[in-house]
């Protein structure tokens, strides 16, 4: 975080631009107690799989049922 902090491109560009919207802020750390999981539905014969995503939501990448390659969600 420090080293993002003191980053020329972070303090010349970045946070100008960010002190004229921003009211509050906070740092802290994030910790990840349980992660549930997620299911995907596949578009061969449409039953959903389960299984834990891992930080890039990649899994889970075959279906459960038929074995096809599930396809990656799509982002917002």
């Amino acid at each position: 975080m420090t080293r993002w902090v003191e980053n020329e491109f972070h303090k010349s560009v970045l946070m100008p631009g960010f002190r004229k919207w921003c009211t509050e802020g906070c740092f802290g750390e994030y910790r990840l107690d349980a992660d549930h999981q997620r299911a995907r539905k596949c578009a061969s014969c449409g039953r959903w799989t389960q299984n834990l995503p891992g930080w890039n939501e990649a899994l889970p990448d075959v279906c459960g049922k038929c074995g096809a390659a599930l396809e990656p969600s799509a982002r917002l």
